[in-house]
C-alpha cells in the first residue's frame, strides 16, 4: 500500500531457501510414509517431487554437501517422535543413495522400492492391513 513501510520479501531475506531446505525432503518423505488425517501421497508423485528437490539441491555444491549428511541424522531421530520408522528408513535409504552419487531419479525409484520392502517385512505373515 502507498506510505506504507516496505518490509523486504521472504526471498530478499533467504527466508524461503532456509524453510525450503529445512522440511521439504522429510515432510515429502513423511507426507509418503506416515498415515494421517490427509490423503496419502501417491508414489508417482512422491517420486517427481523427490527428484525435482534432490536435482534443486544439487545446483549448489554447498548444500549437495550437507543434504544428505541432514537427512541422515534426521532418520536417526527418534526423541521427537514426529517421525515414524518407515519414515527414518526411508530418509536413511534417500541420503545413502545420495551420498553414493546416484541420480535424483535413481534416489527416488530406490527410495520406493526400499519402502516397499520394509513395509511388507514389518507385517506378520498372513496379515492384512487397510491402508487409511
Amino acid at each position: 500500500m502507498p506510505g506504507m513501510p516496505s518490509t523486504p520479501s521472504a526471498v530478499e531475506t533467504g527466508a524461503i531457501e532456509g524453510s525450503i531446505f529445512r522440511v521439504s525432503l522429510p515432510w515429502l518423505t513423511a507426507w509418503l510414509c506416515q498415515g494421517t488425517q490427509r490423503t496419502r501421497l501417491g508414489e508417482a508423485a512422491y517420486a517427481d517431487a523427490l527428484a525435482r528437490l534432490i536435482d534443486l539441491v544439487n545446483c549448489s555444491s554447498d548444500a549437495r554437501a550437507r543434504y544428505p549428511a541432514k537427512l541422515e541424522a534426521e532418520s536417526r531421530n527418534e526423541l521427537e517422535g514426529a517421525y515414524t520408522q518407515a519414515t527414518r528408513q526411508c530418509l536413511a535409504d534417500v541420503a545413502a543413495r545420495w551420498r553414493a552419487n546416484e541420480s535424483p531419479e535413481a534416489i527416488a525409484s530406490g527410495a520406493l522400492a526400499h519402502r516397499a520392502e520394509v513395509a511388507t517385512a514389518a507385517l506378520p505373515r498372513g496379515w492384512l492391513v487397510r491402508d487409511l
